[in-house]
């Protein structure tokens, strides 16, 4: 045949031999893949070496929801002390941190003109109240002595120009004596007669007291004294500032030498014996807390040892706290719930603006169906549990809840089969496995 390698030209035939020999090269090295390949070929799933895996139960237990909310710590109670007096600061007695009583002296200013102003109101004082006691003790034995004498000296007088007045009437009709010499009788007779009236009506107010109108002019005045003394003495006492609460010095801004004007800050206090933490919760949570429900707080900041101390398997420090307040209004503008938080503080070891998170125990679920941390896997945004079902491991998707104890919360199609509690991360859906007993 025309055109064939075995019929072709000389040329021809030797061109087809120089190609012959790389197909048949390509042709052995497939053959050889091709055998490489058959041998090394992996078994079928129900083929694979099954894997060894720990199992336990589904788990039902009450568990509580929880909620994790910031706050910082507040103090019970807080006051700034301002000066009330302008003066001159002449001593501080406390220093940042020091605890100090109700009643101690915090500042000392200049006080020598207030000072003058209170002797001379308790002078004032003491006048008006020796006045009103002697009025109310009546007239001594020696007072009513003198004025029964003053009468009677009034008495005699009286007399002597009666008969003085008589005598220069006669003389006066019989023209012996002028008209002058007679009117100056009658009038020493007029003033010995007034002598007289004042001499008993003095005798019968000592001998009768003194008039309930005069005790109560005389007692008003004492009241009044008392008051002027009152204020010299709240002035006087002013340029002492003490502190108003017991607690611990948080700030101190006056220094000896400076003039304080009127409302200066001076002193602030801290009572930190408890303290508080204020917190917002959603009105889904507000329904399970109530007063007196106890409640566990994180504060980083605190130094550990405070009695009632306990330790999360986090690391972290928790205190004990207790719900104080729920406010039974949301706040204006929001579905939020104000709740306080008290925490006692007897060792001082939380500070005021430190801060803090507290965990709540709103929602509970009496069965709960539980599993170990360790069972649950995350794939794909997903969590999984694996079920041991014949031995082969069965994936089921789950929603995951709380944590407690190590212990994590599941829902959802939930076969009644034993759990993969541990396993190789690189488990899947179907693959073999075997436990320790098989």
């Amino acid at each position: 045949m025309q055109g064939s390698i075995c019929n072709g030209s000389p040329h021809q035939q030797k061109r087809w031999r120089g190609l012959l020999l790389p197909v048949a090269v390509f042709i052995f090295l497939l053959l050889l893949f091709y055998w490489g390949a058959g041998c090394s070929h992996q078994p079928e799933e129900g083929e694979r070496e099954a894997v060894m895996v720990e199992l336990t139960s589904l788990e039902q237990r009450g568990i509580h929801e929880t909620a994790n909310m910031s706050g910082q710590v507040i103090a019970h109670r807080q006051v700034s002390v301002a000066v009330e007096l302008p003066g001159r600061v002449e001593e501080v007695t406390v220093k940042l941190g020091d605890t100090v009583e109700a009643g101690d002296l915090l500042v000392k200013l200049e006080s020598s003109d207030q000072q003058v102003q209170l002797l001379q109101a308790q002078a004032a004082l003491a006048g008006a109240r020796a006045q009103y006691n002697e009025a109310q003790a009546g007239a001594r034995p020696q007072d009513l002595t003198q004025g029964r004498a003053a009468l009677r000296q009034a008495e005699s007088a009286y007399a002597v120009a009666n008969n003085n007045r008589e005598r220069m009437e006669i003389l006066h009709g019989e023209d012996i004596i002028s008209l002058q010499e007679l009117e100056t009788a009658h009038t020493q007779y007029e003033n010995a007669a007034a002598a007289l009236e004042t001499a008993r009506a003095n005798l019968q107010k000592m001998e009768e007291g003194p008039t309930s109108y005069t005790l109560q002019a005389l007692q008003a005045q004492v009241q009044q004294a008392e008051a002027a003394f009152s204020a010299a003495q709240r002035q006087y006492e002013k340029m002492f500032i003490t502190a108003p609460i017991s607690g611990k010095v948080a700030a101190v801004m006056l220094r000896s030498g400076e003039l304080a004007g009127t409302g200066s800050p001076a002193v602030t206090l801290l009572d930190d014996d408890p303290v508080y933490i204020d917190i917002f919760v959603d009105e889904s949570q507000i329904g399970h807390l109530k007063p007196g429900d106890a409640v566990l707080v994180e504060i980083p900041a605190a130094v550990s040892g405070m009695e009632g101390l306990e330790t999360t398997g986090s690391g972290e420090e928790n205190f004990q706290g207790t719900i104080r307040e729920v406010s039974p209004a949301a706040l204006s503008g929001s579905r939020s719930f104000q709740v306080r938080v008290e925490m006692p503080n007897r060792e001082g070891l939380i500070r005021h603006g430190m801060f803090a998170r507290v965990i709540l125990k709103t929602r509970y679920w009496d069965d709960a169906v539980v599993v170990p941390a360790s069972a649950v896997q995350q794939r794909e945004g997903r969590d999984y549990i694996f079920f041991y079902d014949a031995g082969f491991a069965r994936a089921v998707v789950v929603k995951t809840g709380e944590q407690v104890e190590g212990m994590v919360q599941v829902e959802g199609e939930l076969p009644a089969l034993p759990v993969i509690v541990r396993a190789p991360r690189s488990l899947n859906d179907g693959d073999a496995v075997r436990t320790g007993d098989n």
